[in-house]
């Protein structure tokens, strides 16, 4: 099977902190300082930015260019097969370990051509809704959710078999198994289809458009 491309970008959903033109030290502190207009920015760069000191502007939220602040990417990227249960169609994705739950599913929606419009579940100990360790949609009123459920923290072993629920009402029920670890490779975008089998049913079946 021919891999397919890339799904989308991991980070896009990661609050990039940006700073310009820091100049006068190398090494930034890595603990955060709380400001009201600035939130997050390490305190080193707040304390010098005060004193007029090394920097000449503090970027703002939003901006794409100059020095970015982020948590070092995963080296690893987690493997995961994904079976529509009952049709025997599964799709074969790698997602970088700092990835969430939030980005699988998302990664999940665009393999098998759903809409992205319900809410969804994963239930880590396969007993769907009796599940008492599960993770749910950013956009549910119950809690842990998926955008706070980073993959290579969960320390999912290889083997590993979970449940993925889309839509509450119509109940789309997908196998995950945990395939491996591998290391991440640089210029590859994640996630990513590398397998594909069989073609999903449609969402909404086939009703009729009027």
């Amino acid at each position: 099977y021919v891999a397919q491309p890339a799904l989308c970008r991991l980070g896009e959903s990661v609050d990039h902190r940006v700073l310009v033109d820091v100049k006068g030290f190398e090494d930034l502190d890595d603990s955060l300082a709380t400001n009201d207009d600035q939130p997050g920015l390490p305190a080193e760069v707040l304390r010098r930015s005060k004193k007029g000191q090394g920097t000449r502007r503090r970027a703002g939220y939003g901006q794409t260019s100059g020095r970015r602040w982020a948590p070092p990417a995963s080296r690893q990227v987690v493997r995961f097969k994904v079976e529509l249960r009952h049709y025997g169609v599964y799709r074969v994705i790698d997602v970088p370990g700092d990835g969430t739950l939030h980005d699988l599913h998302g990664a999940i929606q665009q393999a098998f051509g759903w809409d992205d419009d319900h809410l969804y579940a994963f239930f880590m100990d396969r007993k769907g809704w009796r599940s008492k360790d599960r993770y749910e949609s950013p956009y549910s009123d119950r809690s842990p959710s998926a955008s706070a459920a980073v993959i290579e923290e969960l320390k999912l072993r290889t083997g590993k078999k979970i449940e993925y629920l889309f839509d509450f009402g119509d109940e789309w029920w997908h196998d995950v198994e945990v395939v491996g670890r591998f290391p991440r490779v640089a210029g590859v975008r994640y996630p990513r289809v590398v397998e594909a089998v069989g073609d999903p049913p449609p969402q909404y079946g086939d009703l009729a458009v009027e």
